[in-house]
C-alpha cells in the first residue's frame, strides 16, 4: 500500500500534464511577419553601422603614403 499511493500520485500528475495543448500548435502569420520585419530591420541597422565604420577611400590613400 505504501508503494501504491506515490505511484498513483505520479500517474495522476502525468495524466493531468498530458491533457493536451490549448491554443494553436503553430505560429500565426502575424507573429511570423513581425519576426521577419524585426530581422530585416536588424540586418539593415548592422549594414548601416558597418558602412559607417569602413574607412573612406581618401583616408585610406593618405595613410598608405609615406
Amino acid at each position: 500500500m505504501r508503494l501504491m499511493f506515490p505511484l498513483f500520485l505520479i500517474l495522476v500528475a502525468l495524466g493531468l500534464g498530458a491533457c493536451g495543448q490549448k491554443g494553436p500548435l503553430y505560429l500565426p502569420d502575424e507573429v511570423i511577419k513581425a519576426h521577419e520585419a524585426d530581422v530585416i530591420a536588424a540586418q539593415a541597422k548592422a549594414a548601416a553601422e558597418a558602412a559607417a565604420n569602413e574607412p573612406t577611400e581618401s583616408s585610406a590613400d593618405t595613410s598608405a603614403k609615406p
